[in-house]
């Protein structure tokens, strides 16, 4: 849609999910039909793409934990951002976690311990709940569309 030519695309998913796809001509069909819907598909192609390039770019980094801490700290911002009543639980089996991040189940389960120590979360069966999304952050700036989310405490 947004290149406007023929692109290939693969979905792989770790959990049950709904993947959506909207033709070129049916998504002009809609914004010509109901413009005031533009705005929420560029923000959230916007919104997403600052999310995959700061995730790309910490995953580049040869540390393992940084990227890690500021995953799990958008993972709640995201669920936050998309409904503010939702709890700051992230519901996820480690190995798929694992497998997310690109690390081994080890070395992740190991990282996750640290947290857990230092406070910033609380693990528990298939589930990770963030106590102080902050913490996990560190001193790494905020995603900027997570600006106005309010802080986990």
């Amino acid at each position: 849609m947004l290149l406007r030519c023929e692109q290939i695309a693969t979905v792989v998913a770790q959990t049950d999910v709904v993947t959506l796809e909207l033709s070129i001509a049916a998504f002009d069909r809609l914004v010509a039909e109901h413009p005031e819907h533009y705005p929420h598909f560029a923000r959230l192609a916007v919104e997403r793409y600052a999310v995959m390039l700061r995730q790309v770019s910490e995953l580049l980094a040869l540390d393992k934990e940084a990227p890690l801490r500021v995953r799990l700290a958008d993972l709640i911002d995201l669920r936050r951002l998309e409904d503010p009543t939702r709890a700051d639980v992230i519901e996820v089996p480690q190995a798929e976690l694992a497998a997310l991040m690109g690390m081994s189940r080890q070395t992740l389960s190991d990282l996750l311990k640290r947290f857990e120590k230092d406070g910033a979360i609380a693990l528990s069966y298939r589930a990770i709940r963030v106590l102080d999304a902050q913490r996990l952050r560190g001193a790494r700036p905020r995603t900027e569309l997570f600006r106005g989310v309010s802080e986990i405490r």
